[in-house]
């Protein structure tokens, strides 16, 4: 009996002790993370872009273009870490992926997660690129684009370079449909989750609501009439406006706008000069 009632204790005495190491340590990875966890991120990602993928993007993306140096080479080491991440699929009306499409698609996910370091968008492992606008298996209804909370995005290739190709329009497929990956994945609980600044969200979805409602009365807005179908929906459109008409946005409204740059973590303004 005292033999057991030793091992017990001496049990209880390394079972405290592994707990209060890992209360420990648990303190101290928060407090790492929260002060330098950006910052350590950035410095182990080391794999450049590789070349094939580096000269698209320099030549068919603004926002690229827009970055100073040191950001660039930020810019194309998470587009390489976010390619190397997603599996890129071809719809039934497309022969193959090619390597414009991966580099311009994974691009727009990067700019639009690019305030956070650590987000890439993992929910989503699988992006379907169609040729056109397809008939989704999902809805039934015909898309240029979804997300799927069960893990995939899918887009119309055709849909994605019309939007890519005038960057003043404030229509943008490709910033649209990140934009809903983006809320899905703050959604989801994995190592992602929970990202988005709260407040920052509610204020801007409370200020949103009144641009809604200026659209639904049939009053001119800024934004498209699309935004007004819902919270997400007005989210995406704004997404499109925040980063192809800043300064526009901006002057209609700078409490909105603010809201989107503290959400974001960055400022399309601060690159307009070398953004048009």
């Amino acid at each position: 009996m005292e033999y057991v009632a030793a091992l017990i204790f001496a049990l209880a005495i390394v079972f405290i002790v592994v707990q209060v190491f890992k209360n420990v340590y648990d303190i101290f990875a928060a407090t790492f993370d929260f002060f330098l966890g950006d910052k350590f991120h950035w410095v182990f990602i080391r794999t450049p872009l590789d070349s094939k993928y580096l000269k698209i993007i320099s030549e068919k993306f603004p926002y690229h273009q827009a970055l100073p140096n040191e950001k660039r080479a930020l810019f194309e080491k998470k587009v390489q870490y976010f390619i190397k991440s997603k599996e890129f699929m071809p719809g039934h009306d497309l022969d193959q992926i090619t390597d414009e499409m991966i580099a311009l698609i994974s691009a727009t996910a990067v700019q639009i997660t690019f305030g956070y370091p650590r987000v890439y968008l993992i929910h989503f492992d699988r992006i379907y690129v169609f040729a056109d606008v397809y008939q989704s298996n999902a809805t039934g209804q015909f898309h240029q684009g979804e997300v799927h909370a069960g893990g995939y995005i899918a887009l119309s290739w055709k849909s994605f370079v019309f939007g890519l190709s005038d960057q003043k329009d404030g229509r943008n497929l490709g910033l649209h449909e990140m934009a809903h990956a983006l809320r899905v994945e703050d959604a989801i609980r994995n190592k992602e989750y929970n990202f988005l600044d709260y407040d920052s969200l509610v204020q801007f979805t409370k200020e949103g609501r009144k641009e809604m409602e200026m659209i639904a009365a049939g009053n001119p807005t800024f934004f498209r009439a699309y935004g007004a179908t819902s919270d997400q929906e007005f989210f995406a459109v704004a997404i499109e406006n925040f980063f192809e008409r800043p300064v526009e946005f901006h002057r209609h409204n700078p409490i909105l706008y603010k809201q989107m740059v503290s959400m974001l973590k960055q400022d399309p303004m601060t690159l307009t000069e070398r953004y048009r």
